[in-house]
């Protein structure tokens, strides 16, 4: 299904003329594939669910603020497509609650089977509960993951946060707090996987350790990441301890008010660029509380 289609590629001639001379300069201007659609929810389609489902690979979902719960808004499939998954604010103003319980077992995003240029931006996931994955359940899919909290999510057997499975996802500028399994409270790893965590934060995982391989051939690699407090274990199972290199820290991230869910950065904060060795921002969300 087809619902807004983008502006052909075109090409600008500028003409600049000065001191007795004329210059014609050919600027390429890129312009996004015209065969890609923006869905928007809840103006195109009533869910999340249901803008995947009418989306084609490469497809733009472009969700608005708000918080999302219930059917079509938890367990959400990408059905192996390559969809960009975007909020239009961030994830202080948008969150997929899955509302998951022991009795009740819902998980966040679903994204398997080589769905490699998926992209999922700008989402708070959190309070999903089920066997695996709670918040993402990631297998045989590169995708890349950024400006995300990842927060109160439960798996029972492994991976509260994220279940990887045979994947190289990339994962940037993204919070993960709170998350909880019996093995990889944040992460959890294996089939021959390697993820990259690029200036996030991994912290206060409830269980089963922060970032966890089960395998030595799943290693994932952390680069200016603030991995603190992880019940367990900051790196656990097979995977390398990477405090102290890469730019890695292992400090008190010093949110505004974890216990209310306000994962913006106090001024002191060491995941602000002015205060750490990488001068960039680590995790989803600036400082500034609500």
């Amino acid at each position: 299904m087809r619902i807004f289609k983008t502006i052909p590629l075109f090409i600008i001639m500028a003409v600049l003329s000065g001191c007795g001379d004329t210059t014609t300069e050919v600027v390429p201007v890129k312009i996004p594939d015209s065969s890609a659609t923006v869905i928007r929810v809840p103006r195109d389609a009533s869910t999340i669910q249901a803008a995947l489902d009418i989306a084609d690979n490469l497809d733009t979902v472009l969700v608005a603020d708000g918080t999302y719960q219930g059917d079509g808004n938890r367990d959400i499939d990408f059905q192996s497509k390559s969809i960009i998954l975007r909020s239009e604010n961030g994830p202080a103003f948008t969150t997929i609650d899955c509302a998951g319980s022991a009795n009740n077992q819902h998980c966040g995003l679903i994204i398997t089977g080589r769905a490699n240029d998926a992209v999922v931006d700008g989402f708070t996931i959190k309070n999903g509960y089920i066997n695996s994955g709670g918040g993402l359940r990631i297998q045989s899919s590169s995708i890349t993951v950024r400006n995300c909290v990842i927060a109160y999510n439960v798996a029972t057997t492994s991976g509260g946060g994220v279940w990887c499975k045979g994947s190289d996802p990339a994962f940037i500028n993204c919070t993960f707090v709170g998350n909880s399994s019996m093995a990889g409270g944040a992460i959890f790893v294996l089939g021959t996987s390697s993820p990259t965590l690029t200036n996030c934060i991994v912290a206060f995982s409830e269980e089963g350790g922060g970032i966890y391989s089960n395998e030595s051939s799943s290693q994932p690699t952390a680069v200016c990441c603030n991995v603190f407090a992880n019940l367990d274990g900051n790196y656990a199972g097979s995977t390398a301890d990477q405090s102290g290199i890469n730019g890695n820290i292992d400090l008190d991230p010093q949110f505004c008010d974890q216990e209310s869910g306000d994962f913006g950065l106090q001024a002191s904060s060491p995941c602000l660029p002015a205060n750490n060795g990488c001068g960039i921002l680590m995790g989803a969300l600036q400082s500034g509380c609500r």
